[in-house]
């Protein structure tokens, strides 16, 4: 595992998000951002559905059979260029989020994490611990 140092600043500033640990923080924040960056591209790619009515692999098909109208002009080019960079950063996102899920710990089969099932077993003894020494 890499080690990361933070300036107070930018610690201070991760206090507000989600998680307890600096890593878990940081690992919602890529989440969030790759899941905001996808919805982004989703959002684009519909403009140009929308626009040709098709999806990008049949435009991709039909522009290298001849069958888009004016295929060379300057606005459909940079429309094919623009949408194919997109189907392509919207592969990377969905990789990334992909890579995240696999790496999520996974839950048994009363619905808790190993993390979740460990902390609530260490709260069950330090309260089974409290309980013992009052009697």
């Amino acid at each position: 595992m890499e080690k990361v140092i933070l300036s107070k600043q930018i610690a201070n500033r991760l206090r507000g998000f989600a998680g307890e640990t600096v890593e878990e923080k940081i690992v919602y924040l890529t989440e969030r951002t790759a899941s905001a960056n996808l919805r982004e591209c989703n959002e684009r790619i519909s403009r140009f559905e929308a626009c040709y009515g098709m999806a990008f692999s049949l435009f991709k098909s039909a522009w290298a059979r001849g069958k888009i109208p004016n295929k060379h002009a300057y606005a459909t080019e940079t429309d094919f260029i623009e949408w194919e960079a997109l189907e392509q950063e919207k592969e990377h996102w969905l990789s990334v989020i992909r890579s995240h899920n696999a790496a999520r710990p996974k839950k048994k089969a009363d619905g808790k994490s190993d993390r979740a099932r460990a902390l609530s077993e260490a709260t069950n003894f330090e309260r089974t611990a409290r309980n013992e020494t009052h009697r």
